[in-house]
């Protein structure tokens, strides 16, 4: 059987992953080390652990209502959109603020947004192909994108670790590497937005009528039902 070839919605579906990536690379190596420069009292590893903490609480909190909300008609690029303009601009607020706390809560921020676009992404999978390539076109993007974000990571290192020879600061160096990762994600969202269409929904809440006794679920009743019949 010849191996079909991917749709235009299917390879912009892949290439978000090789945009958002590129933030993903860099938080797990050069961010780290830049942060100690901001805080020479000491104390990194805890504050960075906190972070890190408070990033994935929060992502945690909003993971059942942005899943509810993804389920319905026309949100999910309405929220990549919202998520990936957020997480862009705090990217590139990074490179900027100088005290170590403003960077925290700029990253917490950036963290959030990235890992929010991440539920709307995953779930514009069900509209980007059929149920029987999804496992292929999923293992596609992740190969991709962690191939596809060393290449802005190698020109971040190269600018960070080269500074001096270039002729400036660290700070500007850093400037110039959130500014990288930050235009890269946007770049490769644009794909995504334009290509692929949401096909799957549930209908939005018709407006309410004294007359009526139906009506659809908002996204608040659907996480709460079920919570109150567990209690």
């Amino acid at each position: 059987m010849a191996h079909q070839k991917m749709t235009k919605a299917e390879k912009s579906w892949i290439v978000y992953d090789v945009g958002n990536s590129a933030l993903v690379l860099l938080a797990t190596s050069v961010i780290p080390i830049y942060f100690s420069s901001l805080s020479p009292d000491g104390g990194v590893v805890v504050a960075w652990s906190y972070a890190e903490t408070v990033a994935s609480l929060i992502i945690a909190l909003l993971m059942p209502v942005l899943g509810s909300i993804a389920d319905m008609q026309g949100m999910k690029k309405k929220f990549i959109v919202g998520c990936v303009g957020t997480g862009v601009v705090a990217t590139v607020a990074l490179g900027f603020v100088t005290t170590a706390l403003a960077f925290l809560v700029i990253y917490v921020i950036s963290s959030v947004a990235l890992n929010s676009s991440m539920v709307f992404y995953d779930a514009l999978l069900v509209d980007t192909t059929t149920d029987e390539r999804m496992d292929e076109i999923s293992s596609a993007g992740y190969a991709w994108g962690y191939i596809g974000s060393c290449v802005p990571f190698i020109a971040c290192l190269g600018v960070v670790l080269g500074y001096e020879a270039l002729g400036i600061t660290l700070q500007m160096a850093m400037q110039i590497a959130f500014c990288i990762t930050a235009v890269w994600w946007a770049a490769f969202t644009v794909p995504l937005l334009k290509n692929v269409k949401q096909l799957h929904y549930k209908p939005r809440a018709a407006p309410a009528s004294s007359s009526s006794t139906s009506r659809v679920s908002t996204p608040h009743e659907r996480i709460s039902s079920p919570m109150r019949s567990i209690a």
